[in-house]
């Protein structure tokens, strides 16, 4: 991806946002699936909100956390959709954030009918894997990046992309779904005048709010759970852990090739799964979140896209950054005490 992203189409659009004065509508009632599991007050497993303490905190010391998060978020990249209103800081830029996404959006959209990088048959495109992750865990599409795995690694990696990416992932993505309620790029993109360029794929899993991305966070949450449970034995066969970043990584990337996801969606993510590392992983936090950050810079096509934009992306980009570098002080200074 060479130059600047913005196209004639993008000109139209951004003239279209510098006359509308539309505010954004919530994306709306949460579905009776998620709400039932969110009734059921879910902890990521093994969470501490005292990283140092010897219990993992209950469902009241979860939520209190999740939503101080939820409030830091607010002032800097999404705002939370409280009593009917827009509340943080974030609602200043929230119409032009908007706008950078949809750009970069419709320039991403080409990459669905790519070769995935490391995949085994050159017809393995990321529509294909897009297809079967829109269904499922992110496991099945494994298949078509490496044929054979270690057998005495697989049970084990089937097992870290699963207690990753759902028993951990999935209480802070459909938490903070419900507070941020953001609608859906089909939605801002019809109400800002975008009616064409914009391709979005029928999906049976985009029915929640868009911040912060299911599947991205799915993905860098098993990411972590393998640099923390498998991160030496990968090590010992060469460029298994490069493949298996760019496997988990990549399946964020696709819901924002797909059109279902804006690319501050997966920033959201990876800023929550950059912060979850320090009340999870206890030791060894300071090594999967550097693994982690690693991974995302190295193998994220959407990060790259939005650090090549530049603008609103540039600050965004660095609040992660600065996220990995204050939560290693922190930990540093928690194994000192």
């Amino acid at each position: 991806m060479e130059g600047n992203l913005m196209t004639q189409a993008d000109r139209t659009l951004s003239n279209s946002f510098a006359e509308s004065k539309l505010s954004f509508p919530p994306y709306g009632l949460i579905n009776t699936e998620n709400a039932r599991y969110l009734a059921t007050r879910p902890v990521p497993e093994g969470f501490r909100r005292d990283p140092t303490s010897p219990r993992p905190s209950d469902a009241e010391e979860w939520e209190e956390w999740l939503i101080e998060l939820a409030q830091e978020m607010s002032d800097f990249l999404w705002p939370i959709y409280q009593d009917n209103e827009w509340v943080g800081r974030a609602v200043a830029h929230a119409m032009d954030l908007t706008q950078i996404d949809l750009m970069v959006m419709q320039a991403l959209q080409p990459t669905m009918e790519e070769r995935i990088r490391g995949a085994i048959s050159p017809t393995d495109r990321h529509r294909i894997a897009w297809a079967h992750e829109d269904e499922g865990p992110p496991r099945f599409t494994l298949a078509l990046y490496q044929a054979v795995w270690p057998a005495e690694l697989e049970a084990d990696l089937n097992r870290a992309i699963l207690t990753g990416g759902v028993d951990i992932a999935r209480p802070a993505s459909q938490g903070l779904k419900k507070l941020f309620q953001r609608p859906r790029p089909q939605l801002t993109a019809l109400t800002l005048g975008l009616k064409d360029g914009l391709e979005v794929q029928p999906s049976k899993s985009a029915i929640t709010p868009s911040m912060i991305s299911g599947h991205c966070i799915q993905g860098t949450m098993a990411l972590a759970q393998v640099h923390y449970w498998l991160a030496d034995a990968a090590k010992q066969r060469p460029g298994l852990l490069q493949l298996l970043n760019r496997f988990l990584i990549d399946t964020g990337d696709r819901r924002v090739f797909a059109g279902l996801h804006y690319p501050s969606d997966n920033i959201g993510s990876w800023f929550v799964s950059l912060r979850l590392c320090a009340h999870v992983y206890g030791d060894g936090a300071a090594r999967v979140r550097s693994g982690l950050w690693s991974a995302i810079q190295e193998c994220s096509t959407v990060f790259k896209a939005m650090k090549e934009q530049g603008g609103l992306y540039t600050d965004l980009l660095a609040k992660l950054e600065a996220t990995v570098s204050s939560s290693s002080s922190a930990d540093q200074g928690a194994a000192a005490s």
